[in-house]
């Protein structure tokens, strides 16, 4: 029996016990028999990464990795049976006990805006739909559309044949890696005549048109190749011998595509489409060139085409990462809800029956003292006067009990306010709210030498949060008082007559040094940014020191630490793509502020919050903000944001019931279930 190889000359046989935490791979099986344990051992083989002629050999019995070099790619089942059986044997006989564990392999996933995608590109091909080209905007930002990407023929012009194009970008994943399964899914709008659609690895880039809609069959740009038109006739893609054994990867030559697609699926109505994508994954990453793929109707049924939602395609990769490779960053948590409401772990502690029946994951402290109000954490970070741990022996304690009581609370947050008191400067009392500046008040922070302070006072705030179980920390940073952000409010700059480049400059230095100072306390925390990490400033800003704070201060964090935008701006979104706009502008235009996009796209994570009385409360909420509707947010939220959603109320209070109808709790589980129960089926709703 010949068993053809489709790549050059490169195959890996593992045991299946290596494959444990991988789906069933499509791939040859054979069986040794005769060995030392006199047992049959099922190997599996499967294409590696790179472009050798090597074979790499891993027996149950061998402590040794065991290279066989093969002459042709045509290579008999029963010679590997016998070189295989021949390596069980003398592995046994020399002692598998010791043999090395297998790397361990890590799994990520890729979807529209998540972990560092920054956008998705596409072209569509929508002439002959004038009722679906009038509703063109949202694909060119990226953004998502009810309708993203046509494949297949028309009902008018059988001549003609709608293609799509999509590629990933920023994946971070190391090219030295070795690609155990790929996998992209798309969600499937609506097929007619059962279609079968294939997936073909681009060996050539292609670019997105501009954002302008162009007239039906005019280039994007007359230089282009065929697969950057808008407008495409029967061209064949691809050239003879593409996705051959000698031609696979050759990139930016004649071919445009992979000859052989890397799978096909007949897609279903409203279902996921599914294909493993390794072969021409692995390739583009090896190469450098991440091109993405093409997607085509192959059928050849006429009048037939599917509407694949881009702002729902997703890459999955498993890969093992090379030994000097950086910790690979782990998957956001489940999406949780967290309440941003007075209370702290002290109280909670003592009502805990009641707080179990609350439908949050998470609570934001402000970080008591033992001592009285005046050294809360909350507004004493960024001030003169010093904070020490032993002040927060109670709320630690309380704090801790929540976490390991088993009560639903496993995601809390301790908040810092950087505007309170918002100034260094000393006035011979203890700060309290009432006499700390206001946010038209002159300010001393980023050139004082008293700076020390509040690097001391976010260590202690770090090592609370740790010690307390505490996810993380909760940076506030709306300008209750001293407006540190603003350059015309910073004394010290005007007294050592600093230029506004100057002090952006400084302004970074001190960002980088209170991450610094976090990351020798609590280096894996999760960091949530109140309003969000960037904010979108006039152009020829000359007065906020915002984003340079954000720049010095993601620059220097760990990199197991993550970054939650908190995103305020959502507090009275109902729809989905209102939150899916913020979802946008935190992956798409965020870093195109920012002085480290690629690290600050590495770490961030986007979070939501929703402000429950934002239209008003009083006697009879249902007035103004009604329980379903209420519903409807969180499900919308709960479906957009990566990790966590944040409630913000002023006169329903969560912890105690007043003012809180049983309806709203009663719709704020039911949203929790859907979430947790579209979650399991990997499903998405629209708005």
């Amino acid at each position: 029996m010949d068993f053809e190889c489709r790549m050059p000359n490169v195959w890996q046989i593992v045991r299946p016990r290596c494959q444990d935490n991988l789906p069933a791979l499509k791939a040859p099986h054979i069986v040794a028999e005769g060995n030392a344990l006199g047992k049959k051992e099922e190997i599996i083989i499967q294409p590696c990464r790179g472009c050798t002629n090597q074979t790499f050999v891993s027996m149950p019995c061998n402590p040794f990795p065991i290279t066989v070099r093969s002459s042709s790619m045509n290579f008999r089942m029963q010679h590997v049976r016998t070189v295989v059986a021949g390596l069980l044997f003398l592995g046994c006989l020399a002692g598998a006990s010791a043999a090395p564990e297998p790397p361990a392999s890590v799994t990520v996933e890729f979807t529209e805006g998540r972990r560092g995608y920054t956008g998705f590109r596409c072209v569509w091909l929508m002439q002959d739909k004038p009722d679906v080209s009038s509703r063109r905007g949202p694909w060119l930002t990226g953004g998502g559309g009810a309708e993203d990407m046509l494949v297949g023929r028309p009902f008018t012009g059988p001549d003609k044949e709608y293609r799509g194009l999509l590629r990933f970008e920023n994946l971070d994943i190391p090219p030295d890696s070795e690609i155990l399964l790929a996998e992209l899914n798309l969600d499937n709008g609506l097929p007619l005549d059962r279609p079968e659609m294939a997936v073909f690895g681009l060996l050539k880039p292609f670019t997105a048109p501009p954002r302008e809609p162009r007239e039906p069959g005019v280039l994007v740009d007359e230089n282009e190749t065929t697969w950057n038109s808008q407008y495409h006739g029967r061209t064949r893609w691809g050239a003879p011998g593409a996705g051959k054994s000698g031609d696979s990867f050759t990139y930016d030559a004649g071919a445009d595509h992979f000859a052989e697609p890397d799978g096909v699926a007949t897609p279903v109505m409203k279902a996921r489409v599914q294909f493993d994508v390794t072969r021409s994954f692995a390739s583009q990453l090896a190469h450098g060139k991440l091109y993405g793929w093409l997607l085509r109707e192959i059928s050849g049924a006429g009048e037939t085409y599917v509407n694949p939602t881009s702002r729902r395609a997703r890459l999955r990769v498993t890969y093992v990462p090379p030994p000097d490779a950086p910790p690979a960053r782990l998957p956001p948590p489940e999406r949780r809800l967290i309440c941003f409401q007075l209370a702290e772990p002290q109280a909670l502690v003592e009502d805990l029956p009641r707080i179990e029946k609350q439908p949050f994951q998470g609570a934001v402290f402000f970080g008591s003292a033992d001592s009285g109000n005046e050294k809360w954490i909350v507004n004493n970070v960024f001030g003169p006067d010093r904070i020490e741990i032993d002040n927060y022996a109670g709320f630690i304690e309380a704090g801790r009990t929540l976490r390991e009581s088993g009560t639903r609370l496993t995601d809390n947050f301790l908040r810092v306010n950087l505007c309170a008191p918002g100034t260094l400067k000393r006035i011979g009392e203890p700060y309290h709210w009432d006499n700390m500046p206001r946010s038209d008040d002159p300010v001393r922070m980023w050139w004082d030498d008293a700076f020390d302070t509040v690097i001391h006072n976010m260590e202690v705030a770090a090592r609370v949060a740790r010690q307390a179980g505490m996810a993380g920390i909760f940076f506030d940073a709306e300008e209750y008082r001293g407006n540190i952000f603003s350059y015309d409010k910073q004394e010290d700059a005007q007294e050592l007559v600093k230029s506004f480049e100057d002090t952006q400059a400084q302004v970074r230095l001190r960002g980088g040094q209170v991450a610094e100072a976090i990351n020798r306390h609590y280096p894996d925390m999760a960091v949530i940014m109140y309003f969000s990490v960037y904010r979108e400033l006039p152009k020829g800003n000359t007065n906020s020191l915002w984003n340079d704070y954000m720049d010095g201060f993601i620059e220097k964090m760990d990199p197991r630490m993550r970054i939650v935008a908190a995103n305020s701006l959502a507090y009275a979104y109902v729809a989905r793509s209102r939150f899916e706009e913020r979802y946008h502008w935190d992956y798409v235009e965020a870093p195109k502020i920012s002085r480290v996009p690629e690290k600050y796209l590495r770490q961030v994570e986007v979070g939501l919050g929703l402000f429950c009385d934002y239209n008003g409360w009083d006697d009879d909420p249902e007035l103004f903000s009604s329980s379903a509707q209420w519903q409807t947010r969180l499900e919308n939220a709960l479906a957009v944001a990566d990790s966590y959603v944040w409630v913000y109320s002023i006169q329903p209070n969560w912890w105690t019931g007043k003012n809180l109808p049983p309806a709203y709790l009663d719709a704020t589980f039911r949203a929790l279930d859907l979430a947790r129960r579209r979650a399991a089926l990997d499903y998405s709703s629209g708005d």
